[in-house]
């Protein structure tokens, strides 16, 4: 039987407190370079240096040969148009034309106007994953399972998916009575799989 209305879908990505900056970026890039291998891209280079640079990754399709420059931000701040703009600026040095920004934080103003204005350039393909893109990446390229709506009761009204590096990648299904949110509570597609205690959930979240 039909839902009454479509399950709400969100992302989160989180890493331990006493992960570093340079961990917590490090586990966002690898995060993202996984993405792309199941979208049919090699991974040519990780935290590359050349020519006063840092590049997150670079990546080549490999059915077309065409070269990706890919910018990845793990912060909770909005993005703002400086980072759309050294993203452009650095591909152009590198002679690159595809670009892609991961970020688990959305665009500011600013920066939205900013890449609405490169999008405009027909010499440059780029592109912006928020969390609701990385979402609909992982589920098409198969990294994990999306939820069978028709299966779930009525009282969940969200499903999110809980990305960490202590844990396998876990959906959250959010319980509602009378309107109001009452707890959390952890899906396992895999019957065989385990999965993590309400607790170590909310431990997780906390941090």
């Amino acid at each position: 039987m039909a839902r009454p209305l479509p399950l709400n879908k969100d992302l989160i990505v989180c890493v331990p407190s006493n992960y570093s900056n340079t961990s917590r970026g490090k586990f966002f890039e690898n995060f993202c370079a996984d993405i792309l291998r199941r979208q049919s891209y090699r991974i040519d280079g990780m935290e590359v240096r050349k020519s006063g640079m840092e590049i997150d990754i670079q990546a080549t399709h490999t059915p077309s040969n065409e070269k990706l420059y890919v910018e990845c931000k793990f912060m909770q701040q909005k993005i703002d148009s400086s980072v759309v703009d050294l993203a452009f600026s650095q591909s152009f040095r590198l002679k690159v034309k595809k670009i892609a920004l991961f970020s688990i934080s959305d665009l500011g103003k600013d920066a939205q106007s900013t890449l609405e204005d490169y999008r405009l350039d027909d010499r440059i393909d780029y592109s912006f994953f928020d969390k609701k893109e990385i979402l609909i990446s992982i589920l098409a390229t198969g990294k994990v399972e999306d939820v069978p709506e028709d299966d779930i009761p009525a009282k969940y009204t969200s499903a999110t998916l809980l990305v960490h590096p202590e844990i396998e990648m876990t959906w959250l299904l959010q319980e509602v009575e009378n309107g109001s949110p009452i707890r959390v509570v952890p899906f396992a597609i895999n019957k065989n799989n385990k999965t993590p205690s309400v607790s170590r959930i909310s431990e997780i979240i906390r941090e």
